[in-house]
This record gives structure tokens, C-alpha cells and sequence, in this order.
């Protein structure tokens, strides 16, 4: 479930990098919202996705639990949910980290050089 948290954050947060690398980024970046609004509904929406994903693999995984016959009380139950919680929000943001800086860093150097002309 540790690593459910961490590698669906990576693909849903995949969108931010196609929306560099088709430009919608530039279309989005003429509104008058701030950068950081941006940055932070690429985190909320990455995150809200995650965690439903993640939510819903913890509850097959205790349906199965339950249908084997082992017991667990509502305290265990409440502590895995917080642990899903968190892991995904660690997870989101370091795909975020991951996924923005060196990503963006370079599709941003690849347009540059793919733009230059090679002159004889």
C-alpha cells in the first residue's frame, strides 16, 4: 500500500508534465491566477486522485482481510486511514518535487535547443 501511495501519485501527477509539453501550460499561465494557485491545484487534484486510489485499494485489502478471519478493532482501522492520508500526501509531494524542477527544468531546455537553427 506504501509504494500504491507513492508510484499513482507519479502518474497522476504526469499531467502537469504533458501540460508543459503540449502548451497548455501557456494558456493557462494568461488567466490572472497566480503561479502558486496553479501549483497548488496540480498538488490538490494529484492528491484528491491518489487518495481515492489508494483508499479504495485499502478496502479491498481489509475486505480480504476480513474474509480470511483475522480481527482488527476500529483503532487499527483509523490508523491504517491516517497512515493512507499521509503517505499520500507525501507521496504527491514528492512527485511534485520530482515531477516539476528537473522535469520543467528540461522539456524548457530541450524547446530551447530544439528551437535553435544550426547556421553553416
Amino acid at each position: 500500500l506504501a509504494v500504491c501511495c507513492v508510484t499513482v501519485a507519479f502518474c497522476s501527477n504526469m499531467l502537469m508534465v504533458q501540460d508543459k509539453i503540449s502548451g497548455v501550460s501557456k494558456d493557462i499561465s494568461v488567466t490572472p491566477v497566480k503561479r502558486s494557485v496553479l501549483s497548488a491545484g496540480y498538488y490538490l487534484a494529484s492528491f484528491a486522485t491518489t487518495l481515492i486510489i489508494c483508499v479504495f485499494t485499502l478496502v479491498i485489502g481489509l475486505l480480504y482481510i476480513a474474509s480470511c478471519g483475522w480481527y482488527m478493532n476500529i483503532s487499527d482501522v483509523l490508523y491504517l486511514l491516517l497512515d493512507v492520508f499521509l503517505l499520500t500526501m507525501m507521496g504527491t509531494a514528492l512527485s511534485s518535487i520530482i515531477n516539476c524542477f528537473p522535469l520543467c527544468f528540461c522539456i524548457e531546455t530541450c524547446e530551447l535547443l530544439a528551437n535553435l537553427e544550426i547556421r553553416d
